[in-house]
């Protein structure tokens, strides 16, 4: 306790790089929202504590946020934020806890601009798909529509793999991504901030002309159902669930216009100067309302029911291909195709038939086709061209089989192919196709687990082993 106000020690900002300090605004908006909450609990329940007076000093006599002299949210005392990284635990106070004074517009601003910085600072290190969820609903909680959805797609388009799973790096699991990516999306529906509800607050009706949900509990207890069609909320069914009775008024933002007409007509519905409703009546568990408006026709027509979906995306969680080649540029795979050489934890794979063939890909008579080859010598293990222009060595990278000819991909699961892609679902550049580590070797004529050797060959040192290609073709131990 200094100058009146109560101070955290000496700590640090979860995955910052830089130096620690007092008063991180991580801890800080983690205590004034403990504090905030344990005090509204107490109310809520209708008990008597005798530490409220404490929390209550705590809470208005806390150290405020670091805020540098650009205006932005730091770090910490002393420490602004100045190093790009991926985590946005400075900003807690704008998301998740929501905290900052939504009613006040300097202080909105502050919010805005310290997200926007944190994005810039890191956009050239940094930035993973880690950061898009939570980019998502802070951009929501800004009104910016529109970068809600191009971060949630982006993340799935670019980041998120079939089976929903998530890494960062080569063995950097990272399982927090995809269930917040699944938060993200049903806060877009229903959220709680500045004590308000808001309904379909960050659907971008362009891009996101229907959407609906059941029973979403938001704070206070209560559960929302809503509808939104051509673009426009059509109306909300409204639940509540607590066996306390409600401590504040239930004030939701939305789209619906008036006049509202309520059932039952015991629960009204009055407009704010703000554009904002509030509805009084629901006091016991139980209690509910349909409110839709008067301009509908009278609505009678209350369903949730699925909405069209968007072809692209069917089945995406399965294997959604995406810009597949033609049908007459594949070529059945037979059943039989089997790995011939593969070196252990560097996924690399050679494929052949059992009549000898192997897999890779015409540049030649039929540029961007899968084919099976006949490149074998009789007694060989391994395959080096295809119309001595095409190199059949694959990288296995995010559960696809890479090209290191031609950066095509081929989904792999297992041992088994499918359809061959004119484009990845994930960058290709020339440090994924050719490892950085490598230097020229000649391997013994007779070295043990050998499956192919030339005299023309380039070592390449991958998880401190030795592999070898053939002009870069084919890979052996």
């Amino acid at each position: 306790y200094e100058n009146g106000r109560y101070h955290l020690p000496v700590t640090f900002s979860p995955e910052y790089p830089g130096k620690r300090s007092s008063d991180t605004n991580y801890d800080l908006a983690l205590y004034r929202w403990g504090l905030e909450t344990v005090i509204s609990l107490r109310k809520t329940l209708g008990i008597t504590e005798p530490n409220l007076n404490l929390w209550t000093k705590s809470l208005s006599q806390l150290a405020g946020y670091s805020i540098d002299e650009d205006g932005n949210y730091g770090i910490a005392a002393g420490v602004p934020f100045a190093i790009g990284h991926r985590h946005f635990s400075h900003l807690f106070m704008v998301w998740p806890l929501a905290t900052i004074n939504w009613e006040d517009p300097a202080s909105v601003a502050t919010g805005r601009q310290s997200v926007d910085h944190w994005l810039t600072v890191s956009m050239h290190s940094g930035l993973t798909g880690f950061c898009r969820p939570p980019f998502a609903v802070m951009s929501m909680l800004f009104d910016r529509r529109e970068s809600v959805y191009t971060n949630l797609t982006y993340l799935v388009d670019n980041y998120i793999l079939p089976n929903t799973f998530y890494h960062e790096g080569e063995n950097g699991a990272c399982g927090e991504t995809p269930p917040m990516a699944s938060s993200a999306m049903q806060d877009m529906m229903l959220y709680y901030w500045g004590h308000t509800v808001h309904v379909f607050a960050g659907i971008f009706s362009e891009k996101v002309p229907d959407a609906s949900f059941h029973r979403l509990r938001t704070e206070g207890a209560y559960l929302f159902s809503s509808v939104f069609t051509d673009n426009a909320t059509q109306w909300i069914y409204i639940e509540y669930d607590s066996p306390f009775g409600p401590v504040e008024d239930l004030i939701i933002k939305t789209d619906l216009p008036g006049p509202f007409v309520t059932s039952p007509s015991t629960v009204k519905v009055s407009q704010n100067a703000d554009g904002t409703l509030t509805v009084t009546g629901l006091t016991s568990r139980g209690d509910a309302v349909m409110i839709y408006s008067s301009g509908s026709g009278g609505a009678t027509q209350f369903t949730i029911s699925p909405v069209t979906p968007q072809t692209q995306y069917i089945n995406y969680w399965g294997y959604h291909e995406m810009a597949a080649l033609p049908p007459s540029n594949v070529e059945a795979l037979p059943d039989n195709l089997s790995v011939v050489a593969h070196r252990n934890n560097a996924d690399m794979f050679t494929f052949r038939s059992a009549d000898g063939r192997c897999l890779g890909v015409d540049s030649c008579t039929e540029p961007g086709r899968l084919v099976l080859a006949d490149c074998l010598q009789p007694g060989a293990s391994s395959c080096s061209k295809f119309c001595d222009a095409c190199e059949q060595t694959w990288l296995l990278h995010k559960n696809h089989l890479v090209s290191q000819a031609t950066g095509q991909c081929v989904r792999f699961s297992g041992q088994q192919l499918s359809a061959v892609h004119s484009k990845c679902p994930f960058p290709v550049t020339p440090s994924l196709l050719h490892p950085k580590e490598r230097f020229p070797w000649t391997p013994p004529a007779h070295s043990p687990g050998v499956a192919h050797t030339t005299s023309n060959a380039t070592a390449f040192l991958l998880q401190n082993k030795v592999l070898a290609a053939s002009d870069f073709t084919s890979w052996v131990v």
